[in-house]
């Protein structure tokens, strides 16, 4: 259970930051001022949550019980 939470949160992680590195930022070969507004206005709060989210998934991993451990 743990391991495919934790894997699912990395993807997760790693789509975000993908989609608004490349997707949401300003157009690559913005020519002048006004060409280089980003596309959404929070895309680097996005990627943020995208590290974050990525970052996150050890403390997941670490925090859930294991199924196999009776301690």
């Amino acid at each position: 259970m743990r391991k495919a939470l934790t894997i699912s949160m990395i993807a997760v992680g790693i789509a975000l930051m993908v989609i608004s590195y490349f997707g949401l930022t300003a157009p690559w070969g913005a020519r002048g001022v006004a060409n280089s507004n980003p596309r959404m206005q929070f895309a680097p709060l996005v990627f943020v949550v995208g590290v974050m989210m990525a970052f996150g998934s050890a403390l997941v991993y670490e925090m859930l019980p294991d199924r196999f451990d009776r301690d």
